[in-house]
């Protein structure tokens, strides 16, 4: 056969010019996936079909998307957006008033995992999984809070709770007051009286302690001068006297601070800390 003036042969395995219909049955192979032809006879564009993903990169997709939805960001900052490990933060129970501290073991994403210090609480089912908590831990210079809700609880030996926060860290106007055992000497003064006694337990916002009654038993809002005694040296602040109970000769008084300085604070929640933990290691043992 001759060639017409100015058409030169196609070279095997070429596919149809623009204008002209490929070959019957032949598919246009096109990089990215299989490509495929209309109906039988029909005449227009290859469309293209991507491959499938592989499993494991859906999984992976789910998994991301699972995440965002939540809320919780790919990546946090220890400190600013959860506490860091091996450091103490307070977990409080939304609703109920009960603040437990805790020494936080281990940060995985979303999941906080927590050994707290309930001693006061032996007795009782602190938390249960599903129950709504709040926590707390101190910054480099300031207090954050992120909201939580309890995965897991594993009693025994060595107590853990699983916690997965559920929003943003916020930074906390909210002091919260850990209290601990802690057994000191202090000196209550009652206008020209001192009364002498020991503390029952301690916070950084006030304390219980029992003292030698003397004289008529003091009502509720009277204005202490307290001064009592940590290691690290005297801490004197005024006070008011919430509640008193007499118990034979002794009185057992609850007490609030009024205007304790914050270096007192810190000191006293240092303190609080080391008895939880010394607790915490008698339990263990």
């Amino acid at each position: 056969m001759g060639l017409r003036a100015g058409v030169l042969p196609r070279p095997a395995g070429r596919g149809a010019a623009p204008g002209e219909r490929a070959p019957p049955g032949r598919a246009t192979a096109r990089r990215g996936g299989a490509s495929h032809r209309g109906p039988r006879g029909a005449a227009g564009p290859a469309v293209t079909v991507p491959p499938a993903p592989h499993p494991a990169a859906r999984r992976r997709h789910r998994a991301h998307c699972t995440q965002h939805r939540r809320g919780t960001p790919m990546t946090s900052e220890p400190g600013v957006d959860h506490p860091e490990e091996q450091t103490e933060a307070d977990v409080t129970l939304t609703g109920r008033g009960i603040s437990i501290s805790s020494r936080v073991e281990l940060v995985n994403g979303d999941v906080v995992v927590v050994r707290p210090s309930a001693g006061e609480f032996v007795e009782q089912a602190v938390v249960r999984p599903g129950d709504a908590v709040e926590i707390y831990w101190k910054a480099k210079e300031t207090r954050r809070a992120v909201p939580a809700e309890v995965l897991d609880v594993e009693t025994g030996t060595v107590v853990r709770w699983r916690l997965r926060t559920t929003g943003p860290a916020e930074e906390s106007q909210r002091r919260t007051a850990v209290r601990g055992r802690v057994a000191v000497p202090v000196t209550a003064g009652i206008g020209a009286v001192d009364l002498a006694g020991e503390t029952v337990d301690l916070s950084e916002n006030g304390m219980r302690a029992q003292f030698e009654g003397f004289g008529v038993l003091p009502e509720a809002g009277a204005s202490l001068d307290l001064t009592f005694e940590l290691e690290d040296g005297e801490i004197r602040t005024k006070a008011e006297l919430v509640r008193t109970q007499a118990r034979g000769a002794r009185w057992l008084m609850s007490i609030r601070f009024l205007g304790i300085q914050e270096k007192d604070q810190d000191r006293v929640r240092r303190r609080v800390f080391q008895a939880l933990r010394e607790e915490r290691a008698k339990s263990i043992e």
